[in-house]
């Protein structure tokens, strides 16, 4: 199996977009990141942030989860997969008052926001043959895995990047 180049250092430039667009989604509020989350690249999400009123109330905590996607957002009927840890780590933030969110990128300039309770209504759940790794552009050859489906017309919100 071939690994990754630089790990999972493909997530940086990734990460800096999501926030920009993070900051661009709520700019009534302050957006404060975790700074330790980030840093940490074993962490179980990928963005953890807080959204403060402008006058210092906290309003809500935000765990996401990112997945880059080497496609446009309509292929495959816009049926995607989400690892059961991912899920499950999702859910755990959720079960501890954060707003557990899914959010895949696309080739097309497209992103696509999942709540993670709309995901636990709706997911599909099975075994499907797919690439071990899916920020490669090559051939790999695929491997039965566990996954739950989510789809975008579940999604709560679906966007442009500028």
């Amino acid at each position: 199996m071939a690994k990754l180049p630089n790990g999972f250092k493909c997530d940086k430039p990734q990460k800096e977009l999501v926030k920009a667009l993070i900051e661009k989604l709520f700019y009534n509020f302050d957006v404060i990141f975790n700074k330790e989350n980030e840093e940490d690249e074993f962490a179980d999400v990928d963005i953890i942030f807080s959204l403060w009123t402008k006058d210092g109330y906290h309003i809500k905590n935000y765990a996401v989860e990112l997945k880059q996607r080497l496609y446009n957002h309509t292929d495959f009927n816009g049926d995607w997969f989400i690892e059961v840890k991912k899920y499950n780590n999702l859910l755990d933030y959720a079960s501890s008052g954060y707003t557990g969110i899914y959010l895949n990128t696309f080739n097309d300039n497209t992103y696509v926001v999942w709540d993670i309770k709309d995901i636990e209504k709706n997911h599909k759940e099975g075994d499907w043959n797919i690439k071990p790794h899916t920020q490669v552009d090559y051939e790999e050859e695929k491997v039965l895995k566990h996954r739950y489906t989510v789809n975008i017309k579940d999604a709560k919100l679906i966007g442009k990047f500028n």
